[in-house]
């Protein structure tokens, strides 16, 4: 039994009825036999935590976004439809980040103007990177992860210098300075 049950769990994809079919067969089963199948079939239950975990993740960072909103309009007054979109695009280091700023904040500008240096921010980074994989060619991910960790200082000092670079090892050199 934890043959077949192993079979079906690594190399077949069932859709939802045939998962039912195969779990009403699990239940006929004697309750020794039931218990090895199931020892099997946790796989399925783990995949399906994981992305109950990954969906309860994306739906807290929604709504910190949404009570940021809240805090905005709070403070400062209504906001903009459009404000509101931007606000909404945030990355959740950005609303962190923004969380920090609207301290300072005195109107509905200063959100406006933290939102643009942060687009300006995000542009320059982004763009580095194309040109060092344009000059290097691939860049492995936790390199890229290292210039997306930068200051905007650093992003731009490195976009001055990647001019010089003829390899990865260049770049690799330069972070670790």
């Amino acid at each position: 039994m934890q043959l077949i049950s192993g079979f079906v769990d690594t190399y077949l994809t069932l859709n939802r009825s045939e998962e039912i079919q195969f779990q009403t067969e699990i239940d006929t089963f004697s309750q020794p036999v039931q218990e090895d199948v199931m020892e099997i079939t946790t796989s399925w239950m783990r995949q399906g935590i994981e992305q109950g975990i990954e969906q309860g993740i994306e739906q807290t960072v929604e709504r910190q976004k949404g009570v940021m909103i809240r805090l905005i309009k709070q403070k400062l007054g209504n906001i903009s439809p459009s404000l509101e979109r931007d606000i909404m695009g945030l990355t959740i280091d950005q609303v962190d980040s923004l969380l920090e700023a609207l301290f300072d904040f005195s109107s509905v500008n200063d959100v406006r103007n933290w939102l643009f240096e942060q687009g300006v921010e995000q542009g320059k980074r982004s763009f580095v990177i194309s040109q060092l994989k344009r000059k290097l060619g691939d860049i492995p991910p936790s390199l890229e992860t290292k210039v997306t960790e930068l200051t905007i200082d650093e992003v731009e000092a490195l976009g001055e210098a990647l001019l010089n670079f003829s390899t990865i090892d260049d770049l690799i050199n330069w972070l670790n300075v």
